[in-house]
């Protein structure tokens, strides 16, 4: 590919020394995926190089060998360049990430929700993933995509295409992946590895999430609602929760799906749709952001007594009724 960006992106990977890469909270198979991409390409040109995310990555990656190198605390607070991945403004790695010193700020996204807070931005929403981005900074070095890079790429890819069902699937992306495969790719592996890490307790809870499903507004909008007591009734953590969107979105008729996942302090909203509905506009009013058929927020106390007057300056806490209040409220001018 050949873009000027790029070319600026791998000038600087050259001539600076110390790099940090980090991704958003609670990373996705993408920004897992980049971080591990950009890690082999800076190993590749004998660099010093950090991985943070602040809440870690999850243990479905752990198939990926760049995961042991993952910090989830600063190792030192100067680095020459700051490489965020996957990340819609800069306080999505986490405000810790602030006080560090950094010369230089690479920002690589593909939200249309970007701020532009890096010192040079690459944000193309035509993208399908970061992980297809930095597959040509790879190649613009020299970089075959085959082993270890090879693996943290086809994991973006897969994750934010929804293995090649989205509409974000372009003929690049698949040409990029044709690569991968024409380098002796092993799938198999790669599907073992990617799809069968599913604990019984996992099981438990989307079962009984399913219970919850509801239709509303003429059966446009299917939503389920996750009180927390339900994660500890079937012993299974947050990261249980992934994927428990994608069944209530292929019920048909169905516009838009909504996961309202109750947290410490907050609501934490996943939305998906089929295109009929830009749903990163429903994230945005909610404090979030995202893609056309993908995005998320959380809805926070703040936003409840705003939206909700009548519950006063003293109620602390988010409650996963009073946020479905909100959200419904928020979404029925997109659906109706």
């Amino acid at each position: 590919m050949s873009l000027d960006i790029v070319t600026d992106i791998v000038k600087i990977l050259n001539q600076e020394r110390c790099f940090l890469i980090t991704s958003h909270i609670n990373p996705d198979g993408d920004a897992v995926g980049s971080m591990g991409a950009m890690y082999y390409i800076l190993k590749e040109l004998n660099k010093e190089v950090f991985l943070y995310n602040i809440s870690g990555i999850p243990d479905r990656f752990s198939y990926l060998k760049f995961f042991k190198h993952v910090s989830m605390r600063l190792d030192r607070d100067d680095y020459d360049c700051v490489i965020f991945l996957d990340c819609g403004d800069a306080s999505r790695a986490g405000g810790e990430i602030n006080n560090i010193k950094k010369n230089i700020i690479i920002n690589i996204d593909h939200h249309p929700t970007n701020d532009y807070f890096g010192d040079i931005n690459w944000v193309d929403i035509n993208m399908s993933s970061v992980g297809e981005m930095v597959s040509y900074i790879a190649e613009e070095i020299g970089l075959e995509l085959k082993g270890d890079i090879a693996q943290a790429i086809y994991t973006a890819i897969v994750s934010d295409t929804g293995s090649f069902t989205f509409s974000n699937t372009r003929v690049s992306t698949l040409k990029t992946v044709t690569k991968i495969l024409e380098n002796g790719f092993d799938l198999d592996e790669f599907n073992r590895n990617y799809q069968r890490y599913w604990s019984i307790n996992k099981v438990h809870l989307h079962g009984k999430a399913m219970q919850r499903a509801r239709l509303l507004y003429g059966g446009k909008l299917a939503i389920i609602s996750i009180p927390r007591d339900l994660l500890s009734e079937t012993g299974a953590s947050v990261e249980d929760c992934e994927g428990i969107i994608n069944y209530i979105r292929q019920i048909k008729g169905v516009k838009v799906a909504a996961v309202l996942r109750e947290d410490q302090d907050r609501v934490k909203v996943s939305l998906r749709s089929w295109g009929e509905v830009d749903v990163s506009k429903v994230a945005v009013e909610l404090g979030g952001g995202g893609h056309k058929n993908a995005a998320g927020a959380s809805i926070f106390s703040n936003l409840i007594r705003d939206k909700i007057p009548i519950i006063g300056e003293a109620h602390s806490g988010a409650s996963l009724s009073e946020a479905e209040q909100v959200f419904l409220n928020c979404i029925e001018k997109y659906i109706t």
